[in-house]
């Protein structure tokens, strides 16, 4: 009896083959499997299916063309079945259809027997009458739903040994690109990407040095040894205006009035005029606006509690202030003490209050040329006239020191005289400016070369800011001999000498650490500062190229 065959769907997993496979009664079935089935997707399918038929205690076969689903099939335990070889018949796809006589090589036939069977048909056919074959019934097909084809493997190892071999190459060429790229990443960490920026800062000794040089006419070049500098003549009219802003001030506001009552505690009568009395409260001055006579004496109604008897009070009097201002308005009530020439100031016994508010004053000024605007704009106009003169000569590359000039024959002429109320006014000045210049770029050489005479060797003095280094101020000057005195003052500091070259090719490689120790063991760098890129680089970069090393000059350390 054949063994029964179960025709599984590309599409069909490891349950719906069990189900078929519970349906079948025979003990023994061959699974056909098409090509590129999902039971050959992953070995894990076939052993879990070869655990399932164990379980049921049926012997399955796997009929397949497939490769590696053979490959699979063994490993899980399974046996193969194979189609064998002959013509192609009609049938459905690549499954040979079941044939209706037993294969010629059965055991038991031997060759004899089918030539002497063979000859004993072809004597029947030839003297039996003729008649007509019966047909033999219709086999039914087996319904087959694979539609691709199946063919016997040719050379099973042939084919394992090919796969292995792709596998291996697969492998070898994988590996290959893992380190092409390995080492690019290596390359652009190690090569590429670290930078190093080193800034070095030399020593230095502070320099401090006072001389007095000798500014000639005479003379041509500077000499350091007998410290004489050139000097050029200065000589020239000067012809400056300007704008000025009155600083005198004239109060016109209103004067604040008001009335008083006059408190007299001398038990006397008393009189004061105008002219020589002044009430006062604080900074602020009050005048009587007419003499009084026969001011009666205060009494109080009650000596203990001090309470004024107001029958024994002058009548209101009125009172002015003495400027005008807004500051000279009092509330009702303010006290106010009297000063008069006769009778002095005596607050305890002397006093006025006033009655109504004292009010009215405003303040309004007017501004005034004085006296002091016309000094003011006169030196103001001779400083414009030496400083436009200092910036004509720095064209030149010259210096006018303080001192070493004198401004004659100046004419000022303002266009409003003292006193005018106006609010600003203009004024010209024409002087005659006659002194000695020099040169800075002479003053710095002078200087350069003195104090290198004594610099111990590996030192050189550099002056970086003339103007915060350099302090000088010119006195006795003489211009009819054209000569003057120069005091100097220079503040500085001489730099060590710093050989850097060739320290990118020690750095190589060297961490932090080291390279402190390295550039630090040079007995001219003070100090220095080290950028390693990316931040988590933490040793210089291997290519010296990489490497960047600069000394930083005394002015860009500060």
């Amino acid at each position: 009896m054949p063994t029964p065959s179960i025709y599984l769907n590309l599409e069909d997993d490891v349950n719906k083959i069990i189900q078929r496979v519970k349906r079948e009664k025979a003990r023994e079935l061959v699974l056909v499997c098409p090509r590129r089935c999902f039971l050959f997707s992953d070995s894990i399918n076939l052993r879990l299916l070869k655990k399932q038929v164990d379980l049921l205690d049926k012997e399955v076969f796997i009929l397949t063309m497939d490769e590696v689903g053979q490959m699979y099939a063994r490993e899980a335990g399974f046996r193969l079945k194979f189609l064998p070889k002959g013509p192609v018949h009609g049938g459905m796809g690549d499954i040979r259809r079941g044939e209706t006589q037993k294969s010629p090589v059965e055991p038991g036939n031997s060759p004899a027997n089918i030539v002497a069977g063979a000859v004993s048909n072809l004597k029947n056919l030839i003297h039996k009458p003729e008649s007509k074959p019966k047909k033999a019934p219709a086999r039914p097909l087996p319904k087959v739903r694979i539609t691709e084809s199946v063919y016997p493997e040719v050379s099973e190892q042939k084919n394992i040994q090919e796969q292995k071999k792709r596998h291996r190459t697969y492998r070898k060429v994988s590996l290959f690109m893992v380190a092409v790229c390995l080492l690019l990443i290596l390359s652009l960490v190690f090569l590429v990407l670290p930078k190093a920026t080193v800034a070095v800062y030399p020593k230095t000794d502070p320099l401090t040095r006072d001389w007095n040089i000798m500014l000639s006419l005479a003379a041509s070049s500077t000499d350091a040894t007998n410290l004489i500098l050139p000097a050029t003549p200065v000589n020239q009219n000067l012809d400056e205006t300007n704008k000025f802003t009155s600083q005198g001030k004239l109060q016109v506001g209103n004067q604040a009035t008001g009335t008083v009552e006059i408190y007299n505690f001398t038990k006397e009568p008393l009189s004061l005029k105008a002219s020589t009395t002044i009430l006062t409260l604080g900074s602020n001055n009050y005048l009587l606006a007419q003499d009084l006579t026969n001011i009666r004496p205060t009494t109080y109604i009650n000596a203990a509690t001090k309470e004024v008897n107001s029958g024994s009070l002058t009548p209101p009097v009125d009172v002015i202030a003495q400027q005008g201002g807004d500051s000279y308005n009092v509330p009702a009530g303010t006290r106010l003490e009297i000063t008069n020439q006769v009778f002095g100031s005596r607050p305890q016994l002397l006093f006025a209050k006033t009655v109504d508010a004292i009010a009215g004053g405003t303040t309004r000024y007017l501004s005034v040329i004085t006296d002091g605007d016309l000094v003011a704009a006169q030196n103001s106009l001779a400083g414009q006239a030496v400083q436009d003169l200092r910036t004509q000569l720095n064209g030149k590359g010259l210096v006018l020191a303080d001192n070493a000039y004198s401004v004659t024959s100046p004419v000022f002429t303002p266009d409003q005289p003292s006193g005018t109320q106006t609010p600003d006014f203009n004024a010209e000045l024409k002087v005659q400016i006659s002194g000695v210049a020099f040169s800075m770029a002479d003053l710095q050489q002078l200087i350069t070369d003195r104090i290198n005479q004594t610099l111990p060797s590996g030192e050189t003095l550099t002056i970086n800011d003339p103007q915060k280094e350099i302090t000088y101020s010119a006195s006795n000057i003489n211009l009819s001999a054209g000569a003057a005195t120069l005091s100097v003052h220079f503040e500085g500091s001489a730099v060590m000498n710093v050989d850097v070259s060739d320290v990118e090719q020690e750095l190589v490689g060297k961490n932090l650490s080291q390279a402190n120790d390295l550039l630090l063991s040079k007995s001219s760098i003070d100090h220095v500062t080290i950028y390693l890129a990316p931040s988590w680089q933490k040793n210089f970069p291997l290519l010296a190229s990489k490497i960047k090393v600069s000394i930083v000059s005394i002015l860009d350390a500060e």
